[in-house]
């Protein structure tokens, strides 16, 4: 199914036309920049990848969003898992999300 050149999509409630895509990123830049989590508002779940100690949990909570937590690094991981033990709503994995499966993969962590 491809876009018609009328509706383009809805997005951040605006919608979009193909004759305006650059007025649409003018505004949806910034709606993001007065409020970069609103979309939280309109999600019901995340996977979010690369989790490292779930900074975000507590901004996910408040919002009723369920989320999937999914990190490689086995220290890291431990302290994700203390840090959402009080959110039901929240698991983890510890696993890594690549383009090829069971290769080796070299992190480069600073």
């Amino acid at each position: 199914m491809g876009c018609s050149t009328r509706d383009f999509e809805y997005f951040f409630g605006v919608r979009v036309r193909a004759s305006n895509v650059r007025t649409f990123l003018r505004r949806a830049t910034s709606i993001v920049r007065r409020d970069p989590d609103r979309f939280l508002k309109h999600i019901s779940g995340v996977i979010h990848v690369g989790a490292n100690t779930g900074q975000e949990r507590h901004l996910y909570q408040q919002h009723d969003v369920r989320v999937l937590w999914i990190e490689p690094i086995p220290e890291v991981f431990d302290i994700l898992m203390a840090n959402i033990r009080c959110y039901p709503s929240q698991c983890a994995l510890q696993g890594l999300v690549t383009d090829k499966d069971d290769e080796p993969y070299e992190f480069h962590v600073s």
